[in-house]
């Protein structure tokens, strides 16, 4: 033990290793669930799997309102005290003597990591399977002012090797640059009718459960796309075919949830792309969200699927409309909203049922609240759209011009706080995580 900690202190000072248990040590209730998140990710596209019935969190000298931890969208267990290097540590920051010695012999590898490893407010503790090993991270000293936290690294016990294998996950250091280097710039977008979604998770193999993360680097923001669905299949398939290399070489972590409208009830964008906000969220703290819809196909990647201080729209052309801005004040097809000015807005309204009205709603909403759509330039933010005729059951909305009048009035009444649905189904397929709900008006 002592040699391996030698060996990993000489390659990455800002390493040390720990025997026994997995523990993620954080500031915030929201860097451990992000935490947390990462590395169930990464170890689930290995093969093994975090026990969610054996994972619990502590939290130490705990303050008024610290929150609850999740682990996809359900309750990790609170506990007092557990055991730890064989000794009992306890939410009041005491711990036995001998765990004491333990960890302070280990401290001296590691100067670094000593000076801010016990003012973490978070200690969670996973059990993964029966063989676990602790790694905890500290950043580099020039990056200890600006996040001050730790992370750490696993092994765990794959399904189908011996029970003695173990695989070690390092988390990314650096964050990705700026300007991805894996960028293409405009491409040449094929739609062929042969197309399988079976080749499309072929062509995707780094994508599990519709989610991705670099692993050559940490990504600057972690991006939610929103896709509302219904009877739309074969363009749902062109769009995951694009789409999902196009956020890659973004270098984005970034999941893909399509929301699914049961029943023949007239379909409702708005309150669907609320649902995608509220569920997803219950899955992992996203920093952005792309509200995308289903037959807009972007054409090049330097069309950053990222969010800005301001709202952004990111279709300012598409082949239909000569690649020219539809109209004056157009904020629909493709936009992009941090989770605070969505929230800030109360979303979308959930009363416009059928097509149109609900994205210039959230114009409004952007301005009331005294921001800014922002765009990217002309020639960038182009996108091909698939043809379609119009949708049964998407009719065109001849009440949007009145509900228009009515926002400044009701966009505090009518949004996230009053979107009310049945969540039927939740299926997690390699390319994307399905969310099927009954929005009915009369289920309600």
């Amino acid at each position: 033990m002592d040699q391996l900690s030698e060996e990993v202190r000489q390659e990455s000072p800002w390493t040390m290793m720990f025997a026994d248990d997995i523990v993620i040590c954080s500031e915030s209730r929201e860097q451990v669930e992000e935490n947390l998140e990462r590395w169930r990710f990464a170890l689930e596209r290995r093969g093994m799997k975090v026990s969610g019935s054996k994972t619990e969190y502590m939290c130490v000298n705990e303050r008024e309102g610290s929150g609850t931890v999740r682990l996809q969208g359900e309750e990790v267990k609170k506990v007092q005290e557990f055991k730890y290097l064989g000794s009992t540590v306890q939410s009041n920051g005491e711990c036995e003597k001998e765990v004491k010695k333990r960890v302070q012999a280990a401290m001296a590898k590691c100067p670094v990591v000593s000076r801010f490893t016990w003012r973490t407010n978070y200690l969670l503790l996973l059990v993964i399977c029966a063989c676990v090993i602790v790694w905890i991270m500290s950043l580099s000293e020039s990056h200890v002012k600006t996040h001050e936290q730790v992370t750490t690294s696993a092994e765990a016990q794959t399904t189908n090797e011996n029970e003695d294998e173990r695989v070690v996950e390092r988390m990314p250091k650096d964050l990705c640059p700026e300007k991805s280097p894996l960028l293409r710039g405009a491409m040449r977008l094929e739609f062929r009718p042969s197309l399988t979604l079976e080749q499309v998770e072929e062509e995707n193999r780094g994508v599990s459960e519709g989610q991705y993360e670099p692993e050559e680097c940490k990504a600057r923001q972690n991006v939610a796309i929103l896709i509302p669905h219904r009877n739309r299949e074969k363009h749902l398939m062109y769009l995951l075919h694009h789409l999902h290399p196009f956020l890659q070489r973004q270098q984005l972590h970034y999941a893909i949830y399509i929301i699914h409208q049961a029943g023949d009830a007239t379909f409702n964008r708005a309150k669907l792309l609320n649902i995608g906000y509220l569920e997803a969220l219950k899955n992992f703290n996203w920093d952005c969200f792309i509200f995308h819809d289903v037959d807009l196909v972007p054409e090049n990647d330097h069309n950053l699927y990222m969010c800005a201080k301001q709202p952004k729209h990111l279709v300012v052309g598409r082949n239909s409309t000569g690649y020219k801005l539809r109209y004056n004040g157009y904020f629909g097809g493709v936009t992009a909203m941090s989770k605070e000015q969505f929230a800030k807005v109360n979303g979308f309204p959930n009363t416009y049922w059928g097509w149109g009205g609900e994205d210039d709603d959230l114009r409004l909403r952007v301005q009331l609240q005294g921001m800014k759509v922002v765009r990217p330039p002309a020639d960038v933010a182009r996108y091909t759209m698939v043809f379609h005729k119009r949708d049964s059951g998407n009719e065109v909305n001849k009440d949007r011009m009145r509900l228009l009048g009515q926002t400044p009035k009701m966009w505090r009444k009518d949004g996230l706080n009053s979107c009310t649905y049945k969540t039927l189904s939740v299926e997690r397929p390699a390319l994307y995580i399905n969310i099927t709900v009954d929005i009915s008006p009369n289920t309600h």
